[in-house]
């Protein structure tokens, strides 16, 4: 109806009025003249409850005729998820400066935050807005999370229980209902109360939902907070995989196309489900080489020509899973087989093969058995063994690990590893970390002993990683780590990282890199343990790495990223016929880029960037462009070219051309044909020859997800 009167009253607005205003309005003006109304058919008024889809509701809380306007009464802490921003009209010839809240989806749930407001803005009302008011609002708005907030439990959605599990249980039913209805910041509202409750069984599902409310109410930036925090709890299984491609999708995926979601499914007992995917691609590269001798006399040279690369991957990740009531119990496998034409022979690889199964309710525990990654608790890699952890209290998890190492090291010792770590957090849903002590042995001594703690922190500002490790057995500093990104302004990030570490990770095993024993009981025949202790340091490395970046955006189509990153690799003194390696000295590249968006079609991206590295035996320049072109829906052609050159201190210099096309079709059975062609040139000029290899190669596959 405002949209109707609009030409006629500019300035008109909805507000909701009291019972008794509208009685005293209806004795002033008891009647219309006919003449004054003109005849028409009522339209249908919003479905009761639903959203509105032709603007939104806000809660005016203060009108005044001066600009210096703000909060005069403090606001609950509940309401940190919404916005409070001010505007500025001119209504009747008067200039009028107004300080609101929202947005909301209809006026039954501004109607709620008004009545928790009532003894601190007793003057507030409901008004509804448009949508250009409310992107509008941005500009204007007041940071919530000073003097504006003041602790208080959040207004009551329905008749929760006293039971926290049951209280979780009802408040994220509620929030789905809410979500489902596109209600979303009532959404958000419920899904941050089952987040504020100790860990329950909702609590990894209400993480997942409160970013996917946040996604749809319009905030990305604190979407992509929820996410990332949801994988840093959560990293593996269907669900995780699930919020990594939503938060691929906000982030652009580094220019890849949105990937297409499921909508969330309501939990259901006795839920058992079977998903993953395989893949297969076949790679075929031909090199040929020509060199001319420059010298005065050149000596005729032969052309080398012959296929570098003729073989098939196999790669499967499955997944089976079974949800219940009080269970979520899943098997998940992943691996890869290398079938190679040139040799006649097949590889294969199991990187995960294990069973994991949960409890949930009263006190979580899990135990995980097979084989699996070691990405935490002091693990340096894949391991075939048990992962067992216990919900000791709320913000307190205990851990429990043993297993065999997976590599090829020491094949014919007698290997094994145990370690104890507890989860601390969240704390304030910001703080997470753990602390740690492992040990492995082989062949009945110590192979490593360390203690380690790791830390996060998470805000809508940014985040940040550390990790420190410390081996007992060597007492040397093993790993050294922090990471982190921090948003500056409303869109500027600036990303961080300072890693040290030894490289291969300091164990007594990495004593027997280069030499031909089989383990570590045939080295202590000639070398007493201290002895294999100096030697492993002599094969081990130091790596430093500090790096710093930032990216912003230039416009509604472009943005720009900027890197700088100082590398140092350590010398080692070699052993077992290693011979000894000198170190790097400061290798630091300078990287710019510029990121377009829709700039062809639509949802397309090109990136066009430019790159310096200065070292101490080199110096080198980079250019790139890349474009990716989706179209007719299922299509995607990415068009790139790379040109480098580095000039050596001995001389010579190299330089490389490579051009390349790939195209993808996605099928409607959730199918992903993969086309790639390429060709790479290499020149290398040095004082007496001049070497060009031309290497052209193309790759077809296929990826199932289902």
């Amino acid at each position: 109806m405002q949209e109707k009167l609009s030409s006629v009253y500019p300035l008109s607005w909805i507000t909701e009025v009291t019972e008794d205003e509208r009685q005293a309005a209806l004795k002033a003006q008891p009647g219309k003249a006919r003449s004054e109304l003109i005849p028409e058919k009522a339209p249908p008024g919003p479905r009761a409850g639903g959203p509105d889809q032709q603007g939104f509701y806000v809660v005016n809380l203060l009108s005044s005729r001066t600009p210096d306007i703000k909060p005069k009464q403090p606001l609950p802490n509940s309401l940190r998820n919404y916005r409070l921003y001010t505007t500025t009209s001119r209504e009747g010839g008067k200039v009028w400066y107004r300080l609101r809240l929202g947005f909301f989806a209809n006026a039954q749930e501004a109607k709620e935050i008004r009545e928790l407001l009532k003894q601190r803005y007793p003057d507030a009302r409901i008004d509804r807005i448009s949508r250009a008011e409310k992107e509008a609002s941005a500009k204007t708005a007041i940071v919530l999370g000073g003097p504006e907030l003041v602790p208080q439990e959040p207004a009551a959605e329905s008749k929760i229980p006293t039971d926290p599990n049951a209280q979780a249980g009802v408040l994220l039913s509620e929030g789905r209902k809410a979500l489902t209805s596109g209600d979303n910041s009532k959404a958000i509202r419920l899904f941050t109360q089952v987040l504020s409750l100790p860990k329950n069984p909702y609590t990894q599902e209400a993480q997942e939902l409160l970013g996917l409310a946040r996604e749809r109410n319009g905030q990305t930036n604190l979407a992509k907070v929820e996410y990332k925090l949801y994988l840093k709890l959560y990293p593996t299984g269907e669900d995780s995989d699930r919020v990594r491609q939503r938060l691929l999708n906000l982030t652009g995926g580094e220019g890849k196309a949105p990937v297409a979601l499921k909508a969330p499914k309501e939990k259901q007992k006795g839920q058992f489900q079977v998903f993953g995917t395989l893949a297969q691609t076949y790679f075929r590269g031909n090199s040929k080489v020509e060199i001319e001798d420059t010298t005065p006399n050149p000596v005729p040279q032969a052309t080398l020509s012959n296929v570098d690369q003729d073989a098939l991957l196999t790669t499967l990740d499955l997944t089976a899973r079974y949800r219940g009531s009080r269970y979520d119990n899943r098997f998940v496998f992943s691996g890869s087989g290398t079938n190679d034409f040139l040799d006649d022979t097949n590889t294969s690889e199991v990187s995960n093969a294990y069973f994991e199964l949960r409890r949930k309710a009263p006190h979580e525990i899990a135990a995980r058995l097979g084989r699996q990654p070691g990405n935490a608790y002091g693990i340096s890699g894949r391991f075939d063994g048990a992962l067992i952890d216990y919900n000791l209290l709320p913000k307190w998890r205990l851990n429990f690990v043993a297993g065999v190492p997976v590599d090829d090291i020491a094949p014919e010792s007698d290997r094994y590893f145990y370690g104890i770590s507890t989860d601390l957090g969240p704390f304030g849903r910001t703080w997470t970390g753990n602390l740690y002590y492992i040990q492995n042995r082989v062949d009945d001594v110590t192979d490593r002993e360390a203690v380690g703690a790791e830390m996060r922190y998470f805000s809508p500002k940014g985040s940040f990683f550390s990790l420190v490790d410390y081996d007992i057995l060597f007492d040397q500093l093993n790993i050294a780590f922090i990471q982190g990104n921090w948003q500056v302004g409303k869109a500027t990030s600036i990303n961080f990282l300072a890693d040290y570490r030894k490289f291969p990770p300091l164990h007594l095993t990495n004593a027997m890199l280069g030499s031909t024993a089989q383990s570590i009981n045939e080295l202590l025949g000639s070398f007493t343990e201290e002895e294999l202790q100096l030697l492993a340091l002599g094969l081990t490395g130091t790596s430093k790495v500090a790096s710093i970046g930032a990216t912003g955006p230039i416009n509604k189509k472009f943005q720009w990223d900027i890197n700088i990153t100082n590398t140092q690799l350590s010398g080692t003194d070699g052993g077992n016929g290693i011979p000894p390696t000198e170190e790097t000295g400061n290798i630091t590249s300078y990287t710019a880029q510029v990121i377009g968006n829709s700039l062809l079609l639509k949802n397309d991206v090109t990136v066009t960037g430019v790159g310096y590295i200065t070292a101490r035996d080199f110096d080198a320049t980079s250019l790139s462009f890349v474009t990716r072109l989706p179209f007719k829906r299922r299509w995607r052609l990415e068009l790139s070219a790379k040109v480098f050159r580095q000039d050596n201190v001995t001389g010579t210099t190299l330089t490389r051309f490579l051009p390349a096309i790939e195209l993808d079709y996605r099928s409607k059975k959730n199918v992903t044909f993969e086309l790639n062609f390429g060709r790479e040139i290499t020149n290398v000029d040095g004082a007496t020859t001049e070497e060009q290899t031309v290497r052209d190669f193309v790759s077809i596959g296929y990826r199932w997800d289902f």
